[in-house]
C-alpha cells in the first residue's frame, strides 16, 4: 500500500489532511481488514513533499507518527522532491509561482511515478492511492514507461505493471471555481484520461463525487470505487489543548455563542457570515452575540484574507473571537461547549463536507445547524431535526436564520454515527478498508503480480 498525499503526514490544515491523517493512523486495521482471506500480506509506505526540518506549518509529531505506522509494517515515509525549497509546507500545493501551480503537480507526480517503480521491484503489487490534484498525473507519468524492446518488456515496464494506480480527488477543477480551476480541469483530465487507458481507478469521497465522476468521457463502473469520506471518531477522542481551552475561556459566559470552522477560503463563504454578523449585531442589542471563526489562513489568497479582515474588523472585538492559526482540538471543544446557539455552515460548495459530518457528529444537542442548499450538506444533514437550510449563500440569508428565534426540537443525546459506537473509528476503517479491497480485487483481476 502506497499512499501519497500533501497535507496529513507532516502537517495539518486542510479537510483532506484530516482523512489522510486518519487513515495513516489506522492503517494497521484497515489494511487487515482489506486483505483478509486474499492470501496476499501487506506494508505501508507513505509520501509527501519535501520538507525541511524546520519549515513553516511542519508538524514534527505528525511526521513521526507517520514514520512509525509506515515503519510498523516494514514501510518507509518518504519525502518527494518538487520545486518547492521545502521551507513551508503550505507552499507544496501551488508551488513556487502561485500563477503556475501545474508546473508543481506536474513535478510531484514525476517524483510519485518514480518512488512507486522503486516500490514495484520489491512487491507484487502496489495499490498506490493517490490524494488530490497533484498527483493526477501518475498514472500518465507510469504509462509513459510502458516501452519495450521488441516484444521483451524493459524492467521498468514489468515494474510499472505491477502498480495499480487509485486517484481520490477532494477539489475537482470543474466543481471547485477557484483562482487555479482552469489549471485544475486540464491537468485532471488529462489525469483521468491517463488512469482510464491504464484501467486504474479513481476513488470518489461522496455520492456527489460518484455523479460527478461518472459523466466524464470514458469513465466506466469499474473504475469508480468508494473511498466516502466518514468520520474517524478515534481522532476525535483527544482532550482539548490549553490554547484550545484558552480560547474558549476568553468568550463571556453567558454568550449566544456562533460557531464556524474551515480553511479561510472564499469556497467557505466566511465573507458572508461575516458581514450577516454585522447585521446581527444591529438587530438585536442584548449584548450576548458572539462569533466564533476558526479560519487557519496558511493557504489563504491574500485579495481573500484582505477582505475577511476588513469584514472582522467592523465587529466589535468583544462580539468575535478569530483564530487563523489552526488547533485540531477547538473545533471539537466548540461544538460542544454549552453556549452553542448555532452552527453556520456557509459554504458554496464542498466535496463530502466534513464540517458537515463533524457538526452533525459533536454539536451540542440543543444547537442548531444551519447550512448552505448544497447537494453535499443536503446528503449529511438532511432529516436531522437541528438543521436550518439557507434559501442562499449571502449576508441577508445568514442574519435572518441567526435572528430567527424559533428552534428544532433539540436531541437528548449527541447525534450518533456508525454502528459501532463502542469502537471509536470503526466505521472510517469500515468505509476505508471496502474502498482499499475493490483496488486489490481489481489489481488482482487484471493480473498485476509478478
Amino acid at each position: 500500500m502506497a499512499v501519497c498525499a500533501l497535507d496529513g503526514m507532516q502537517s495539518l490544515f486542510s479537510g483532506v489532511g484530516v482523512v489522510v491523517r486518519s487513515f495513516v493512523q489506522q492503517a494497521e486495521h484497515i489494511l487487515t481488514e482489506a486483505f483478509a482471506d486474499t492470501g496476499h500480506t501487506w506494508t505501508m509506505s507513505c509520501a509527501s513533499g519535501s520538507l525541511l526540518d524546520d519549515a513553516v506549518n511542519l508538524r514534527a509529531d505528525l511526521r513521526a507518527a507517520t514514520c512509525r505506522a509506515c515503519a510498523h509494517s516494514g514501510g518507509t515515509f518518504t519525502q518527494l522532491p518538487s520545486l518547492t525549497d521545502g521551507s513551508d509546507a503550505a507552499k507544496l500545493f501551488v508551488g513556487r509561482d502561485p500563477s503556475r501551480p501545474v508546473d508543481q503537480w506536474a513535478a510531484l507526480s514525476t517524483a510519485a511515478a518514480n518512488w512507486l517503480l522503486d516500490l514495484a521491484t520489491e512487491h507484487d503489487v502496489v495499490l498506490a492511492l493517490l490524494h488530490d490534484t497533484p498527483f493526477a498525473a501518475v498514472a500518465g507519468r507510469l504509462s509513459g514507461l510502458n516501452n519495450t524492446a521488441g516484444n521483451d518488456p524493459s524492467p521498468q515496464t514489468r515494474a510499472a505493471e505491477r502498480i495499480m494506480p487509485v486517484w481520490v480527488p477532494h477539489s475537482l477543477g470543474v466543481v471547485f471555481p477557484d483562482q487555479m480551476s482552469a489549471q485544475r480541469r486540464e491537468f485532471e483530465a488529462r489525469g483521468v484520461a491517463d488512469l482510464i487507458e491504464r484501467d486504474g481507478c479513481v476513488g470518489y469521497v461522496s455520492d456527489y463525487y460518484e455523479n460527478v465522476l461518472a459523466g466524464w468521457d470514458g469513465m466506466r463502473q469499474r473504475h469508480l470505487v468508494p473511498f466516502h469520506n466518514v468520520i474517524d471518531t478515534a481522532a476525535y477522542q483527544r482532550p482539548p489543548t490549553e490554547q484550545a481551552l484558552a480560547v474558549l475561556r476568553k468568550i463571556p459566559a453567558d454568550a449566544r455563542l456562533t460557531f464556524s470552522w474551515g480553511r479561510c477560503k472564499p469556497q467557505k463563504g466566511f465573507d458572508a457570515l461575516l458581514d450577516a454578523f454585522c447585521g446581527v449585531l444591529a438587530a438585536r442589542p442584548d449584548d450576548r452575540d458572539h462569533l466564533l471563526l476558526v479560519a487557519p489562513t496558511a493557504t489563504t489568497e491574500p485579495s481573500y484574507l484582505e477582505t475577511v479582515s476588513g469584514l472582522i474588523n467592523r465587529l466589535p472585538g468583544e462580539r468575535v473571537t478569530v483564530c487563523h492559526d489552526f488547533d485540531e482540538t477547538l473545533p471539537f471543544a466548540a461544538l460542544r461547549d454549552s453556549r452553542l446557539d448555532t452552527v453556520v455552515l456557509a459554504s458554496r460548495f464542498e466535496a463530502f463536507g466534513l464540517v458537515a459530518a463533524e457538526a452533525l457528529e459533536f454539536a451540542h444537542p440543543a444547537a442548531r445547524i444551519v447550512h448552505s442548499p448544497i447537494p453535499t450538506f443536503e446528503t449529511v444533514l438532511g432529516g436531522d431535526p437541528r438543521a436550518v437550510r439557507l434559501a442562499d449563500v449571502n449576508a441577508r440569508s445568514i442574519a435572518a436564520a441567526l435572528l430567527d428565534d424559533s428552534r428544532p426540537v433539540a436531541r437528548t443525546t449527541v447525534a450518533k454515527q456508525g454502528p459501532e459506537r463502542d469502537d471509536p473509528g470503526a466505521a472510517f476503517v469500515h468505509t476505508q478498508a471496502k474502498g482499499v479491497r475493490a483496488c486489490l480485487d481489481l489489481a488482482l483481476d487484471r493480473g498485476a503480480v509478478r
